[in-house]
Protein backbone atom coordinates (compact mmCIF):
# COMPACT_ATOMS: atom_id res chain seq x y z
CA UNK A 1 0.00 0.00 0.00
CA UNK A 2 1.30 3.54 -0.81
CA UNK A 3 2.21 5.72 2.00
CA UNK A 4 0.07 9.16 1.68
CA UNK A 5 2.09 12.40 1.59
CA UNK A 6 1.87 14.06 4.65
CA UNK A 7 1.18 17.37 3.45
CA UNK A 8 -1.98 16.74 1.69
CA UNK A 9 -5.19 15.50 3.71
CA UNK A 10 -6.40 11.77 3.57
CA UNK A 11 -9.23 11.64 1.61
CA UNK A 12 -12.29 9.22 2.87
CA UNK A 13 -11.58 6.53 0.26
CA UNK A 14 -8.30 6.34 0.68
CA UNK A 15 -9.28 6.61 4.33
CA UNK A 16 -11.60 3.13 3.75
CA UNK A 17 -9.34 1.75 1.60
CA UNK A 18 -6.60 1.76 4.28
CA UNK A 19 -8.89 0.71 7.10
CA UNK A 20 -10.30 -1.73 5.37
CA UNK A 21 -7.00 -3.39 4.26
CA UNK A 22 -6.14 -3.19 7.85
CA UNK A 23 -9.24 -5.59 8.55
CA UNK A 24 -8.92 -7.52 6.16
CA UNK A 25 -5.18 -8.48 5.53
CA UNK A 26 -3.87 -7.74 9.08
CA UNK A 27 -6.69 -8.62 10.96
CA UNK A 28 -6.61 -5.25 13.12
CA UNK A 29 -9.98 -4.67 14.32
CA UNK A 30 -8.51 -1.89 16.05
CA UNK A 31 -8.48 0.27 13.06
CA UNK A 32 -11.87 1.24 13.07
CA UNK A 33 -11.35 2.54 16.81
CA UNK A 34 -10.16 5.86 14.49
CA UNK A 35 -13.49 5.90 12.78
CA UNK A 36 -15.42 5.86 16.36
CA UNK A 37 -13.33 8.35 17.58
CA UNK A 38 -14.03 10.86 14.57
CA UNK A 39 -17.74 9.72 14.02
CA UNK A 40 -18.98 8.54 17.39
CA UNK A 41 -20.78 11.15 18.98
CA UNK A 42 -22.44 12.28 15.69
CA UNK A 43 -23.90 9.01 15.63
CA UNK A 44 -25.27 8.80 19.04
CA UNK A 45 -26.89 12.35 17.93
CA UNK A 46 -28.05 10.97 14.73
CA UNK A 47 -30.04 7.94 15.99
CA UNK A 48 -31.34 10.19 19.20
CA UNK A 49 -33.14 12.35 16.73
CA UNK A 50 -34.67 9.18 14.90
CA UNK A 51 -35.56 6.71 17.45
CA UNK A 52 -38.31 6.56 18.84
CA UNK A 53 -37.16 5.97 22.43
CA UNK A 54 -33.88 7.96 22.41
CA UNK A 55 -32.78 6.00 25.77
CA UNK A 56 -31.81 2.93 23.39
CA UNK A 57 -29.63 4.86 21.09
CA UNK A 58 -25.98 3.86 22.91
CA UNK A 59 -27.46 0.35 22.47
CA UNK A 60 -28.38 0.83 18.83
CA UNK A 61 -25.25 3.01 18.26
CA UNK A 62 -23.17 -0.04 19.93
CA UNK A 63 -24.24 -2.62 17.89
CA UNK A 64 -23.67 -0.66 14.83
CA UNK A 65 -20.09 -0.31 15.57
CA UNK A 66 -19.59 -3.46 16.31
CA UNK A 67 -20.94 -4.68 12.72
CA UNK A 68 -17.99 -2.50 11.49
CA UNK A 69 -16.01 -4.97 12.70
CA UNK A 70 -16.29 -7.56 10.49
CA UNK A 71 -14.96 -4.92 7.52
CA UNK A 72 -17.82 -5.46 5.03
CA UNK A 73 -19.32 -2.17 5.49
CA UNK A 74 -15.91 -0.12 5.19
CA UNK A 75 -14.79 -1.99 2.86
CA UNK A 76 -17.89 -1.49 0.59
CA UNK A 77 -17.69 2.05 0.57
CA UNK A 78 -16.47 3.44 -2.89
CA UNK A 79 -17.03 7.30 -2.27
CA UNK A 80 -20.10 6.94 -5.04
CA UNK A 81 -21.58 10.19 -6.01
CA UNK A 82 -18.85 12.09 -3.97
CA UNK A 83 -20.63 10.58 -0.69
CA UNK A 84 -18.65 11.47 2.10
CA UNK A 85 -17.93 8.38 4.58
CA UNK A 86 -19.76 9.93 7.45
CA UNK A 87 -22.70 10.12 4.95
CA UNK A 88 -21.93 6.70 3.58
CA UNK A 89 -22.48 4.73 7.52
CA UNK A 90 -25.48 7.20 8.32
CA UNK A 91 -27.43 5.41 5.86
CA UNK A 92 -26.25 1.53 7.51
CA UNK A 93 -27.27 3.16 10.79
CA UNK A 94 -30.37 4.25 9.47
CA UNK A 95 -31.05 1.02 8.83
CA UNK A 96 -30.69 -0.41 12.41
CA UNK A 97 -32.78 2.73 13.43
CA UNK A 98 -35.66 1.56 11.40
CA UNK A 99 -35.42 -2.01 12.77
CA UNK A 100 -35.13 -0.61 15.85
CA UNK A 101 -38.19 1.71 15.27
CA UNK A 102 -40.12 -1.57 14.28
CA UNK A 103 -39.38 -3.59 17.26
CA UNK A 104 -40.13 -0.87 19.28
CA UNK A 105 -43.59 -0.21 17.76
CA UNK A 106 -44.59 -3.71 17.84
CA UNK A 107 -44.21 -3.83 21.66
CA UNK A 108 -46.36 -0.65 22.17
CA UNK A 109 -49.17 -1.21 19.58
CA UNK A 110 -52.04 -4.42 20.84
CA UNK A 111 -52.62 -7.09 18.72
CA UNK A 112 -55.65 -5.29 16.67
CA UNK A 113 -53.55 -2.30 16.25
CA UNK A 114 -50.63 -4.35 14.73
CA UNK A 115 -52.36 -6.20 12.41
CA UNK A 116 -53.85 -3.24 10.76
CA UNK A 117 -50.68 -1.56 10.64
CA UNK A 118 -49.48 -4.79 8.69
CA UNK A 119 -52.26 -4.76 6.21
CA UNK A 120 -51.72 -0.58 5.90
CA UNK A 121 -47.64 -1.74 5.48
CA UNK A 122 -48.81 -4.86 3.01
CA UNK A 123 -50.60 -2.29 0.40
CA UNK A 124 -47.93 0.46 0.78
CA UNK A 125 -45.35 -2.34 -0.12
CA UNK A 126 -47.54 -3.69 -3.05
CA UNK A 127 -48.26 -0.29 -4.45
CA UNK A 128 -44.37 0.77 -3.77
CA UNK A 129 -43.32 -2.43 -5.77
CA UNK A 130 -45.22 -1.68 -8.52
CA UNK A 131 -43.68 1.55 -8.76
CA UNK A 132 -40.45 0.33 -8.93
CA UNK A 133 -41.56 -2.15 -11.90
CA UNK A 134 -42.61 0.60 -13.84
CA UNK A 135 -38.99 2.40 -13.50
CA UNK A 136 -37.27 -0.98 -13.71
CA UNK A 137 -39.23 -1.91 -16.88
CA UNK A 138 -37.08 0.66 -18.50
CA UNK A 139 -34.18 -1.17 -17.91
CA UNK A 140 -35.07 -4.85 -18.33
CA UNK A 141 -38.68 -5.06 -19.65
CA UNK A 142 -39.24 -9.01 -19.56
CA UNK A 143 -37.72 -9.39 -15.86
CA UNK A 144 -40.29 -6.59 -15.11
CA UNK A 145 -43.13 -8.91 -17.04
CA UNK A 146 -41.90 -11.70 -15.48
CA UNK A 147 -42.23 -10.20 -11.70
CA UNK A 148 -45.40 -8.41 -12.80
CA UNK A 149 -47.25 -11.90 -13.37
CA UNK A 150 -45.87 -13.73 -10.92
CA UNK A 151 -46.90 -11.37 -8.17
CA UNK A 152 -50.63 -11.29 -9.98
CA UNK A 153 -50.22 -15.52 -9.28
CA UNK A 154 -49.44 -16.81 -12.78
CA UNK A 155 -48.13 -19.75 -12.32
CA UNK A 156 -44.49 -20.37 -14.46
CA UNK A 157 -45.86 -22.48 -16.84
CA UNK A 158 -48.97 -20.57 -17.31
CA UNK A 159 -46.35 -17.03 -18.15
CA UNK A 160 -44.47 -19.51 -20.15
CA UNK A 161 -48.04 -19.81 -22.52
CA UNK A 162 -48.21 -16.49 -22.61
CA UNK A 163 -45.02 -15.18 -23.76
CA UNK A 164 -44.81 -18.16 -26.60
CA UNK A 165 -48.86 -17.25 -27.60
CA UNK A 166 -47.37 -15.62 -30.62
CA UNK A 167 -45.99 -18.59 -32.04
CA UNK A 168 -46.59 -21.99 -32.83
CA UNK A 169 -45.03 -24.06 -29.83
CA UNK A 170 -44.55 -27.70 -28.89
CA UNK A 171 -44.68 -29.32 -25.31
CA UNK A 172 -40.60 -29.25 -25.48
CA UNK A 173 -40.71 -25.51 -25.96
CA UNK A 174 -43.10 -24.90 -23.33
CA UNK A 175 -41.08 -27.14 -20.93
CA UNK A 176 -37.39 -25.31 -21.90
CA UNK A 177 -39.76 -21.75 -21.73
CA UNK A 178 -40.99 -22.64 -18.07
CA UNK A 179 -37.84 -24.08 -16.92
CA UNK A 180 -36.33 -20.74 -17.57
CA UNK A 181 -38.76 -18.55 -16.05
CA UNK A 182 -37.65 -20.94 -13.06
CA UNK A 183 -34.47 -19.74 -13.05
CA UNK A 184 -35.83 -16.26 -13.19
CA UNK A 185 -38.28 -16.04 -10.66
CA UNK A 186 -38.69 -17.85 -7.54
CA UNK A 187 -40.77 -18.56 -4.55
CA UNK A 188 -37.67 -17.69 -2.70
CA UNK A 189 -36.48 -14.72 -4.32
CA UNK A 190 -33.28 -16.09 -5.52
CA UNK A 191 -34.20 -15.88 -9.04
CA UNK A 192 -32.04 -13.98 -11.71
CA UNK A 193 -34.91 -11.21 -12.67
CA UNK A 194 -35.07 -11.25 -8.94
CA UNK A 195 -31.91 -10.11 -7.98
CA UNK A 196 -31.46 -7.67 -10.84
CA UNK A 197 -34.77 -5.92 -9.63
CA UNK A 198 -33.74 -6.26 -6.00
CA UNK A 199 -30.21 -5.11 -7.21
CA UNK A 200 -31.81 -1.99 -8.65
CA UNK A 201 -34.14 -0.65 -6.16
CA UNK A 202 -31.00 -1.00 -3.68
CA UNK A 203 -28.76 0.95 -6.29
CA UNK A 204 -32.24 3.66 -7.04
CA UNK A 205 -32.75 3.61 -2.56
CA UNK A 206 -28.88 4.41 -2.13
CA UNK A 207 -28.20 6.89 -4.36
CA UNK A 208 -31.39 8.94 -3.22
CA UNK A 209 -30.35 8.53 0.24
CA UNK A 210 -27.01 9.98 -0.40
CA UNK A 211 -28.33 12.63 -1.99
CA UNK A 212 -30.76 13.87 1.00
CA UNK A 213 -27.79 13.46 3.27
CA UNK A 214 -25.17 15.23 1.50
CA UNK A 215 -28.35 17.81 1.55
CA UNK A 216 -28.32 17.39 5.40
CA UNK A 217 -24.23 17.52 5.80
CA UNK A 218 -24.13 20.63 4.69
Amino acid sequence: MCEISQSRKESDLEKAQRICQQIRKHGNRAAVVELYEQYHQFFIAFARMRLYDPANAEDVVSAFWVELLNGNAICGYKAINNASLKTFLSGILQWRIINANKQKKSEILPPQATDQVHTIQKEIITDTVRRWLRQFETVNPRCAELIRLNLAGYTNEQIAKMILSSQTYTKIDLDRETNKIKHEINKEYTGICQKKLIKFINREIHLRKLILHELFDR
